[in-house]
């Protein structure tokens, strides 16, 4: 699909990239481009939300001016000030965005848009599930009565039961963990460390286990222990729909939730670059 051409200064060279008039293929919405976004930066949530935040200031475009202070007031303060400035510098080092600064003005910033595109290219990891990537046949099950909800997506669910639970990310991945063995439907044989290795690793034994624990404190699952098996656990889906159900906080950008224009941009030739889709097919059955 042709399309436009923008400029977007890196200080040192112009550098184009096409503009796609009808917005972005379907697979890079806002929630699948944070979660493809949180798995390459190895889920450094400060990092992931910053660059969300940024885009969400047009920073794909150009220098923005945009301070510690601001980007956490426009993410619902919830990384301090000393965490978002070290996620900045982070970013920077990893070449994913550029500073501008100047005397008694405050700095500014530019999405290094060619090499967030690198980034969101490099493999997946090699786990049997990937939090919102991989598909969750539960998911058309709870939802069979709603098939107009993006809850229903992989990419969806993820992000908004990980703003349900606080982006308490353990609580969030073994949770998906479970409705992956099809906990929905009754109990399920699973161990902390089955589990754990269902996840690639990206979940610690020891934090998977605090993780079971506070979903059965919040009444999310409920667990049946029997002298020398395996513990069994089911997901309240009840208890789910309730949680979802609750408002979301009132910051300027939700990463994965807020709609990001720059998207719209940065995706517009879908032949250029993979979707998410041909990314997890690939990595599960190359």
């Amino acid at each position: 699909m042709p399309g436009l051409m923008v400029v977007g200064q890196t200080g040192k060279v112009a550098k184009l990239y096409p503009v796609c008039l009808f917005g972005p293929p379907e697979n890079f919405d806002a929630s699948g481009f944070y979660v493809r976004l949180l798995n390459a930066l190895e889920f450094d949530f400060p990092k992931a939300t910053l660059v969300c935040a940024l885009l969400n200031q047009q920073a794909d475009l150009g220098f923005v001016k945009a301070s510690a202070r601001k980007l956490s007031e426009v993410t619902g303060s919830c990384f301090s000030d000393r965490h978002t400035n070290r996620a900045l510098r982070a970013l920077e080092d990893d070449g994913l965005i550029e500073s501008n600064a100047r005397r008694n003005t405050a700095t500014r910033y530019l999405v290094r848009v060619p090499a967030l595109l690198d980034l969101l290219d490099t493999p997946l990891s090699e786990a049997d599930v990937i939090p919102g990537l991989t598909p969750l046949p539960a998911l058309d099950r709870m939802f069979a009565d709603d098939k107009e909800t993006p809850l229903a997506h992989s990419s969806a669910f993820f992000v908004r039961l990980l703003n349900a639970l606080e982006i308490d990310f353990p609580m969030t991945a073994v949770f998906c963990a479970l409705l992956a063995r099809d906990a929905d439907i009754g109990f399920v044989r699973a161990s902390q460390r089955d589990l754990s290795a269902l996840l690639g690793g990206c979940v610690s034994h020891r934090h998977t286990n605090r993780a079971l624990r506070a979903l059965e404190a919040d009444g999310l699952i409920e667990s049946k222990t029997h002298p020398n098996t395996t513990t069994r656990y089911r997901v309240l889906v009840p208890a789910l729909r309730d949680l979802l159900a609750t408002p979301l906080s009132q910051a300027e950008v939700i990463p994965g939730l807020t709609p990001l224009p720059a998207l719209d941009r940065m995706f517009a030739d879908a032949g250029v670059r993979p979707t998410l889709d041909t990314l997890v097919e690939g990595n599960h059955h190359a």
